[in-house]
């Protein structure tokens, strides 16, 4: 996302520029400019277009806009881009809780949402805490269920 395969808006750019260089490069990105898709360390570099300049140039506002972008070339196959009902159902429940608490990633925020526009703003919290609150209670009744019935396939094991 906001790189030379999927460019973005550089009038959403703000809160990315804003970031330090230790941090991003944790995240394997960079701010240092250049021609390349990566610096010499390996990072990637961020695209922002000015589509005042060059409105011809298509942009993405969304991860999820990017994914199917580079699902839909040739070379995703060959890649490995994976795309299947699994995934599917993943990318589903991190819309939901997305657009429900506008939180990204489950131990640490990532630097873009998946489905929320750039215009957003950078993530900053994650999304573990709602995961649990959405569907803690819930898992409560299937360990019991679990332990009952291992219980009685113990017991009928042994007699």
């Amino acid at each position: 996302m906001c790189s030379s395969v999927c460019p973005c808006d550089n009038n959403l750019s703000a809160p990315w520029k804003a970031l330090n260089e230790t941090y991003l490069n944790s995240r394997n990105r960079t701010q240092v400019v250049g021609i390349n898709a990566t610096d010499s360390k390996g990072y990637y570099r961020f695209f922002w277009i000015n589509k005042t300049a060059t409105p011809n140039v298509t942009t993405y506002a969304t991860f999820s806009d990017c994914s199917k972008y580079l699902q839909s070339t040739p070379s995703a196959r060959s890649a490995g881009v994976p795309d299947s009902k699994a995934i599917d159902t993943g990318v589903k429940i991190l819309t939901y809780f997305e657009s429900k608490y506008t939180c990204s990633g489950i131990c640490n925020p990532s630097l873009f949402y998946w489905s929320l526009n750039l215009d957003k703003g950078l993530p900053t919290t994650n999304c573990l805490g709602y995961l649990k609150s959405e569907i803690g209670n819930n898992m409560n009744y299937l360990g019991v269920t679990a332990i009952v019935v291992g219980g009685i396939l113990f017991f009928i094991w042994i007699f």
